[in-house]
């Protein structure tokens, strides 16, 4: 049975994918390490981390460290928003390369 062109096991399957993400970015993202990531180290270890300095874009930014900035946020409202947000970016890259696939072999053929 075909609704809005995919098949019901495939639905079935990316809601149970959806939900055991969601899940994980729930509960392990609170246990992330407050270790420095890669980019700093670095940046401490070569001396020139004094140097940084505050931009607007991060006082700006929407995850800075890695929190989510609301009254009932943390880390685990910033998993559950990564992990959506990187969802919907995969399935919006992934509509427009089979539109654009399908129209190329639409042309091709007249």
């Amino acid at each position: 049975m075909n609704i809005f062109g995919v098949k019901m096991r495939n639905r079935y399957f990316f809601l149970t994918a959806m939900g055991v993400c969601l899940v994980l970015a729930a509960f392990v993202s609170p246990y992330a390490s407050e270790s420095p990531d890669g980019l700093e180290k670095v940046a401490a270890q070569g001396g020139f981390a004094p140097m940084e300095k505050e931009s607007s874009a991060r006082s700006l930014a929407l995850f800075a460290g890695y929190t989510f900035p609301a009254p009932w946020g943390g880390k685990g409202a910033a998993g559950i928003f990564g992990a959506l947000l990187a969802a919907a970016a995969g399935y919006g890259v992934g509509k427009f390369i089979t539109r654009k696939s399908a129209a190329a072999s639409t042309d091709n053929r007249g």
